[in-house]
């Protein structure tokens, strides 16, 4: 399974961006986890205010969370952009530390 990882923090369109390679990466027949779902679910089953969501105290919650699912996967495709974010640059390291394939993503 791919892991997608890229900018969300202060990316307003994180969600549809996600989406657009998650589709590209199944129309080729791949399997793909796509984080936004599990942040989405973690806000709505945890309570946690949209906005209180993207607060710096609320990034390490989220990153276990996200770590959590990476490691269930073999591969992590990496969004364009992806530099910029801190969370999404700790992904790729912890990915590479553990032997997993890193997938440079295509401009969609």
């Amino acid at each position: 399974m791919i892991y997608i990882s890229g900018k969300m923090t202060g990316e307003p369109n994180y969600r549809e961006i996600f989406n657009k390679h998650e589709l590209a990466l199944i129309s080729l027949g791949k399997e793909v986890f796509n984080p936004v779902y599990l942040s989405d679910y973690l806000i709505a089953s945890h309570h946690i205010d949209e906005k209180t969501a993207w607060t710096e105290e609320m990034r390490g919650f989220f990153l276990k969370e996200d770590i959590k699912a990476l490691l269930q996967c073999d591969s992590i495709y990496m969004i364009p952009g992806w530099e910029s974010s801190r969370g999404a640059t700790f992904e790729k390291e912890v990915a590479e530390k553990c032997g997993m394939k890193v997938i440079n993503g295509m401009e969609l």
